[in-house]
C-alpha cells in the first residue's frame, strides 16, 4: 500500500498540470473529508487527475502552497509541497553533500502521508541534473535524470 501511495504521489506532482482535469465534480464526501483535514485552508481549487484517480486540492496552508489528494470516497492520500533546503531534516542535506558532492539544489518537494515522509530533491551540476529521493532518515536513491537548464 505505501508504495501504491508513494508511487502516486510522484507520478502525479510529475504531471499535474498537463493531465489534470476538471470534468469530474467534488463530492461532499470528499469536501468534508478536506475540510476535517485542513480546517484553516483557504484559497481551495480542485482538479481531477482522472489517470490517477484522484482529486487534488490546491490551497494555501499556514502562508504556504499545499497539494492535498483525496479519493473519490474521499479518503485522505498525503500532501504534497514545496519547501526550501533549510526546511529538510539536517541529516538529509549532510547526506546530500557526502554523496552529491558539486551538485547544488535546485528544488525540494515534501510528500507526506499520515505514515510516511519523502522527499525529492532536484539537484544540479555543471553537467549533470537528476532527482533525488530520500527518507527523513537520510537514506537517499537516484530517482531520475532530468534535463539540464
Amino acid at each position: 500500500m505505501k508504495k501504491i501511495i508513494l508511487m502516486l504521489f510522484v507520478m502525479a506532482i510529475g504531471a499535474i498540470s498537463v493531465n489534470a482535469k476538471d470534468i469530474k465534480p467534488v463530492s461532499e464526501t470528499v469536501k468534508k473529508s478536506f475540510t476535517r483535514e485542513f480546517i484553516s485552508a483557504s484559497n481551495v481549487a480542485w482538479t481531477w487527475l482522472e489517470e490517477k484517480n484522484v482529486y487534488k486540492a490546491t490551497f494555501s496552508f499556514d502562508g504556504r502552497q499545499v497539494n492535498a489528494y483525496f479519493t473519490a470516497d474521499g479518503q485522505f492520500v498525503g500532501t504534497s509541497r514545496y519547501i526550501s533546503k533549510e526546511q529538510m531534516p539536517v541529516i538529509v542535506l549532510q547526506q546530500l553533500q557526502k554523496k552529491y558532492k558539486g551538485y547544488h539544489i535546485r528544488t525540494v518537494i515534501e510528500q507526506a502521508s499520515k505514515d510516511q515522509t519523502s522527499y525529492y530533491i532536484s539537484l544540479e551540476s555543471e553537467k549533470k541534473a537528476l532527482m533525488v529521493k530520500s527518507t527523513p532518515a537520510g537514506d537517499l536513491t537516484n530517482y531520475q535524470k532530468l534535463a539540464k537548464n
